[in-house]
């Protein structure tokens, strides 16, 4: 059996009941002991685990959070359209038990879409991480005793083929 790669992992202890996990993986030459290789893999290691060990509380510290709450889509008139990278899609939600899609339109920035008879079926065609454009339409004819159906026209971002050049 030839040894080709190894993985070393090691947990620090950082206090107050938190640990750290380093681990480095190597590739080994042709000719490479494992067992010295192995040394230096855990040898790097923990003297990265020791000096890092007073950073991570600075790098976390640096981080920046942004909330994710997702506004949801109105749309007024006919034309008003929205587009984004298709993200969710739920079923049964809410106490009218509708759908609602979740489009991502730039990054971390979620829109909800609520679901209707028409934007349903058409988006039963979308997959999830398909580049969407959704527009409102307007409304349908109304018929007796029901509203008026909104008629949505959705399309999905299909990039070129390459061209043969035969």
């Amino acid at each position: 059996m030839k040894i080709k790669q190894i993985t070393y992992t090691k947990k620090f202890n950082l206090g107050n009941y938190e640990t750290q996990d380093i681990q480095l993986t190597a590739e080994l030459d042709e000719n490479e002991n494992v067992d010295v290789a192995f040394l230096k893999l855990k040898k790097k290691i923990i003297e990265l685990g020791e000096s890092k060990l007073t950073d991570c509380k600075e790098v976390t510290s640096d981080m920046v959070f942004k909330e994710i709450n997702p506004d949801i889509w109105t749309y007024e008139k006919d034309g008003d359209f929205i587009e984004g990278i298709l993200v969710k899609s739920e079923s049964d939600v809410g106490a009218n038990k509708s759908n609602i899609y979740t489009l991502e339109t730039e990054p971390s920035n979620f829109i909800g879409i609520w679901g209707s008879t028409i934007l349903d079926q058409r988006m039963s065609l979308v997959k999830i991480g398909d580049k969407v454009r959704i527009t409102y339409k307007g409304l349908g004819e109304k018929k007796a005793g029901k509203n008026p159906a909104k008629i949505f026209k959705v399309e999905v971002d299909q990039p070129e083929e390459p061209k043969s050049t035969e």
